[in-house]
């Protein structure tokens, strides 16, 4: 019997074969994650978890619709904070918990998470992190600046928060590069041989990103302005309020204007309107294109 060699990758066997032992010189495989598994199991998830996460309030009696706890349970997992219980404080003490412990595994749980399965996942933990007073009604304010403040109060809806964050919105760092990239198109319309990168925070920015974000904006806004009218076919319901729902939802807000302000609840939404806000909710947290990608023919094709 021959000794083990060096390399540690193989051993004698009797009959004087030779077998490739890997695992000796690579204890840990790496696990082969694909784009589609990714966002497959990412999406399907954020669902899963919605609907399982309405359980709690069917039992306790607090909705008596699927939906309806649905849509509880998914504002809480991408940290939205809408809600249709008018009268929060009057639920059970198990249902308080319980949506705050919603809240809390959207947010910081998430990261928890990801920080647990990081090391066993390897490179996919990358990939999948890559793939979450309505007022102003002081009677010193004229009506001119607290609709000003309102028109304010949208936009940074679609702002949101800083890149990396669970926050919803574009995010800061994509409003950046559209900002930059407009004034960019304005100088060489006045010096159209000028060579001008993008540069953002003293790197310059790749084409390919550039545009990504691109896209993104367009995309959001699309889904924006059609969600907008789905909800807006409620006859009850002023543009304002849809319009603004469909913002809070989809940025990952919370409180929308008017009808679906701070001091209200969602309630007032019918069926229909609940069941395109939930996917908003999803869409947002999952920032558009994760979840949109399995509506691709290609995604399905091996």
């Amino acid at each position: 019997m021959a000794e083990l060699p060096p390399t540690g990758r193989g051993v004698r066997l009797d009959g004087g074969r030779r077998a490739t032992i890997d695992h000796f010189s690579r204890p840990h495989a790496e696990v082969n994650v694909s784009n589609r598994d990714v966002y497959l199991s990412v999406t399907l998830a954020w669902v899963v978890a919605a609907l399982l996460g309405g359980v709690p309030f069917l039992i306790e009696g607090t909705f008596d619709s699927l939906l309806d706890s649905t849509f509880e349970a998914m504002s809480g997992f991408t940290t939205t904070g809408s809600t249709l219980l008018s009268d929060i404080e009057a639920q059970t003490p198990s249902i308080l918990f319980w949506r705050s412990m919603t809240q809390w595994l959207g947010g910081i749980g998430i990261v928890v998470l990801f920080v647990a399965v990081a090391p066993v996942i390897g490179a996919g933990a990358a990939r999948l992190l890559g793939a979450e007073v309505s007022g102003l009604t002081q009677t010193r304010l004229t009506p001119r600046i607290a609709t000003a403040a309102k028109l304010t109060l949208v936009l940074l809806m679609f702002v949101g928060g800083c890149a990396g964050s669970t926050a919803g919105g574009i995010k800061v760092i994509r409003v950046l590069v559209i900002f930059r990239t407009l004034l960019q198109d304005i100088f060489r319309m006045v010096h159209p041989r000028a060579v001008t990168p993008l540069v953002v925070g003293g790197r310059m920015v790749p084409e390919g990103i550039r545009l990504a974000v691109l896209g993104l904006f367009a995309a959001w806004i699309a889904i924006f302005g059609a969600a907008s009218l789905l909800v807006a076919l409620q006859d009850n319901l002023t543009l304002t309020s849809s319009a603004t729902a469909v913002a809070a939802t989809l940025n990952v807000i919370g409180p929308g204007l008017g009808q679906v302000g701070a001091t209200e609840s969602f309630e007032i939404i019918d069926p229909f309107g609940r069941v395109v806000l939930t996917v908003c909710m999803l869409l947002g947290r999952l920032e558009l294109f994760t979840a949109l990608a399995l509506l691709s023919p290609a995604f399905w094709k091996r």
